[in-house]
């Protein structure tokens, strides 16, 4: 399955050398380490620090990186989006009308502000794009909860 990128990086080469910035950072909630005999890479709550290969310091996006450098951020980049990428799916546009299923397992309608409340109901599969599509999806909830077996120990 196809997945949406959390982060992304764009390259813009100067002469030998290679200018750099985020185009996407969705890595606030994510903390991930690569390292290696010359290389330390993580990115922790959206923060990114690099110290590759001869540098000693943490690179920014202000620095310029040689090709050796470029390649190990596009390699550090592929795999936060392979690890923490999400499976893409219908997604409501901006100032639009879309439905979830909320704590009461009812079907509710919400419009998308671009909030972090729409993108955590993104990223936990919780948006629709119908009222029919949603009923169908809470009444499979409401099933799996009915015929849920109650522990004997309590």
């Amino acid at each position: 399955m196809e997945k949406e990128k959390v982060l992304e990086i764009e390259f813009k080469q100067v002469w030998d050398k290679w200018a750099w910035r985020f185009i996407k950072n969705d890595t606030t909630e994510i903390e991930y380490h690569s390292t290696d005999k010359t290389n330390i890479l993580s990115i922790i709550n959206g923060i990114l620090f690099a110290i590759i290969g001869d540098n000693k310091k943490n690179i920014n996006e202000f620095d310029m990186l040689n090709d050796y450098s470029k390649t190990k951020l596009e390699e550090f980049v592929n795999e936060i989006n392979e690890k923490y990428g999400i499976p893409k799916r219908w997604k409501p546009e901006i100032n639009k009308r879309y439905y979830v299923i909320d704590e009461f397992l009812e079907v509710a309608s919400r419009i998308n502000y671009n909030i972090n409340f729409t993108k955590r109901n993104y990223i936990a599969a919780n948006c629709f794009e119908t009222r029919e599509e949603a009923e169908v999806y809470a009444e499979k909830f409401r099933k799996i909860l009915a015929e849920r077996e109650v522990n004997k120990n309590e």
